[in-house]
């Protein structure tokens, strides 16, 4: 289901998202930078959000200057994406108003020229869980 996502978000940035000498890139519209984040049991690798029905009302995210951050669940493969304005930030990730972890990342230098290349996540460190990162979605295990 995760490859699924990515391929088809792949397939959208490569046909929205081209950078030509003749493309104006304030004219093309691309998917809102965020942080992309799986939590998953960690003795049963189940995906936390689809397993307990966790919806976006069960979740808060903070950032290092006490900001509520936007997010989204994709309820089909509960992806949380947490829009990222900042390259380099600090966020606090509550589910049900219990503080699970604290994320911090720095984004890289895009390594193309296309208009949507925010680049990639780098520096990740998850408080006092273990995490994986993989094309860019980090999955932390609770």
């Amino acid at each position: 289901m995760v490859k699924k996502y990515i391929y088809a978000m792949a397939f959208l940035m490569l046909f929205t998202c081209k950078n030509d000498d003749d493309v104006d890139c304030s004219a093309v519209t691309c998917p809102v930078r965020s942080v992309n984040i799986f939590f998953v049991d960690k003795t049963t690798q189940d995906n936390i959000i689809l397993r307990d029905k966790l919806i976006e009302d069960n979740f808060s995210i903070i950032d290092k200057e006490k900001n509520l951050i936007k997010f989204s669940i994709n309820e089909s493969t509960g992806l949380l994406f947490a829009e990222n304005t900042d390259i380099k930030d600090t966020y606090d990730i509550y589910i049900n108003s219990e503080k699970i972890t604290t994320l911090s990342f720095d984004t890289s230098t895009p390594k193309t020229n296309n208009c949507c290349d925010n680049g990639d996540l780098i520096n990740v460190t998850v408080t006092d869980k273990a995490f994986s990162i993989e094309q860019n979605i980090i999955s932390i295990k609770l």
